[in-house]
């Protein structure tokens, strides 16, 4: 199952691609590709089921384009080089003391 946020004619929807075609979940939001929700990433695996039970609209995956998974209100932390053995696969000269790299995005800053 693979969950899409998508775009198509002006509008953003989320669905499930199914072969050729997406599966529209929910309805249709307006605006910025970037302001529109992506919930189903949030939904656990019987949620999603029927979700994906429930969709009966298709789409035909030509007729769309498929954006970033990213729902606008969610926490995005990404970690850097975090262990000594990853460090020294990725940069050969590391200062003697290398320090952990956390970046927190908080939602709408």
């Amino acid at each position: 199952m693979r969950l899409v946020k998508f775009s198509r004619g002006g509008l953003v929807g989320e669905g499930f691609l199914d072969g050729d075609d997406i599966l529209l979940s929910g309805g249709w939001s307006e605006g910025p590709v970037e302001d529109a929700p992506f919930t189903l990433a949030r939904l656990g695996r019987d949620a999603l089921d029927k979700a994906f039970r429930d969709a009966h609209v298709r789409i035909p995956r030509s007729e769309a384009k498929l954006e970033a998974p990213l729902d606008p209100r969610a926490k995005i932390i990404c970690v850097g080089i975090n262990y000594r053995d990853h460090a020294d696969e990725v940069v050969s000269d590391l200062p003697a003391r290398q320090q952990d790299v956390v970046a927190v995005e908080e939602p709408l800053s």
